[in-house]
């Protein structure tokens, strides 16, 4: 096995890394986006092309 990642010269335990979250959510519905908006994820995404009216 290779040796174990570094981060700023400490060694870092497989357990100890940090979990990142991406929230996707479709943009359609002004309060799935509040609510989307309140919760604690690293980052949001939201989906465009349910917002977005089909053409005619």
């Amino acid at each position: 096995m290779g040796a174990a990642p570094q981060a700023a010269g400490v060694a870092v335990n497989r357990h100890d890394r940090l979990r990142r979250s991406q929230l996707v959510t479709p943009a359609n519905t002004f309060r799935m986006i509040e609510k989307a908006a309140r919760l604690d994820s690293d980052s949001l995404i939201l989906d465009l092309e349910d917002a977005v009216a089909p053409s005619v």
